[in-house]
């Protein structure tokens, strides 16, 4: 039976076995399903941007004071858009976390020079799951899909002739499963979380190599 909803989209209402049945169907094409396709899947309507995400920034952290005169972002990461690559379809990329991340985290308070922020990689690779259509698996509720992300950056202390004067290097990853049964919205806060804890994995590895080797520009 179909009853319509608020005039959008329509929900079934089925028996179990019907339930059961559906079910298996849907497992066995879950296998063929993209893996951007299942990241933006929904039942009704388009992906819409969400008013009730929290923002995720990076203020809890302590900025570096740096005697240059500028900040200087490089983003030599480029997104394929394509299978399996599902970074560009997240409300909060890698790539712009780590623009937030670097506007915080590094400050310019000197006259001249400037510190570069080169991102070389920005990725969010994802795998589907093998998802069980026994009978047992009616009553269960398994892990769809895997979501591995992973930054990389480098970070240059240039004088006023843009000769590196002292870099450092650094890169994390973070991986994330997504139930069968999460909604849109919940498969968004998954990444979102993703990505947050990326970024937080990097922060940790990046931060003694800056205050080891950029000690003399550090204010």
């Amino acid at each position: 039976m179909t009853t319509n909803v608020n005039g959008r989209c329509k929900l079934l209402v089925l028996n179990r076995s019907h339930r059961l049945t559906i079910r298996r169907a849907w497992d066995s094409i879950i296998g063929f399903l993209s893996l951007s396709g299942f990241l933006a899947i929904t039942a009704c309507g388009s992906h819409a941007p969400h008013s009730d995400y929290r923002d995720v920034t990076f203020t809890h952290l302590t900025p570096f004071l740096l005697d240059v005169g500028s900040l200087e972002i490089v983003e030599d990461y480029k997104s394929p858009f394509t299978d399996p690559h599902v970074e560009h379809l997240v409300p909060l990329s890698p790539i712009s976390a780590a623009r937030r991340w670097a506007v915080h985290s590094l400050r310019p308070v000197g006259q001249t020079g400037k510190v570069r922020i080169t991102i070389t990689d920005a990725s969010i690779i994802g795998e589907i799951l093998d998802v069980n259509q026994d009978f047992k698996s009616f009553f269960t509720n398994e892990q769809a899909a895997r979501y591995h992300a992973r930054i990389a950056i480098t970070i240059d202390v240039l004088d006023d002739r843009h000769i590196s004067r002292a870099y450092v290097s650094g890169d994390a990853t973070a991986s994330h499963t997504v139930p069968e049964d999460a909604s849109l919205a919940e498969r968004d806060q998954i990444m979102i979380n993703l990505t947050e804890t990326l970024l937080e994995t990097f922060n940790a590895a990046i931060t003694p190599k800056i205050e080891q080797f950029f000690r003399p520009f550090l204010r």
